[in-house]
């Protein structure tokens, strides 16, 4: 089994998608994405493949991010991102031209936010210069090999 760490490029876009998806739902049958997006599981993956290449760079666009492949395959991906000041404001502004890249209506941008209510306390506050770590998932027939530990490592030198 060869294993690579590698920055993810744009053509990992969709595997970044599913990545975000998932690491989102942890073991529950829906996760914050789905509850941001508020359609199926296509719709979601649409939107957060949008995202991970729309500008400006937030913590879902794929510079952020690194893949772990096994036999050249994508099996698990991470994203780090600095917030720093304005990263929130930087990550709206993404998910706001992804809106109208979606064609998202007046309404659609309404209901995004009645959905909204209930988790915006989840979200960590602005301090400033911070580094995190979002989205790690494995793909399950690559599970217990590692992979998830070996990209935390990696982005925590990365983000040094």
């Amino acid at each position: 089994m060869a294993i690579r760490i590698r920055p993810a490029k744009c053509e990992d876009a969709e595997f970044l998608a599913w990545n975000m998806l998932t690491a989102s739902r942890g073991h529950l049958r829906r996760g914050i994405w789905d509850v941001i997006v508020g359609a199926d599981e296509a719709g979601c993956l649409e939107y957060l493949k949008r995202l991970a290449l729309t500008e400006p760079r937030s913590l879902c666009h794929y510079v952020n991010c690194l893949v772990a492949e096994v036999n050249d395959r994508p099996a698990a991906a991470i994203c780090g991102f600095e917030m720093g000041a304005g990263g929130w404001t930087t990550f709206a502004e993404a998910m706001s031209n992804v809106h109208k890249d979606l064609g998202w209506t007046e309404a659609d941008l309404t209901a995004l936010r009645q959905r909204l209510v209930p988790v915006w306390s989840c979200f960590m506050p602005e301090i400033g210069a911070d580094w995190r770590i979002y989205y790690v998932a494995t793909i399950v027939e690559y599970s217990r090999r590692g992979l998830a530990n070996l990209l935390v490592n990696e982005m925590i030198r990365e983000g040094i």
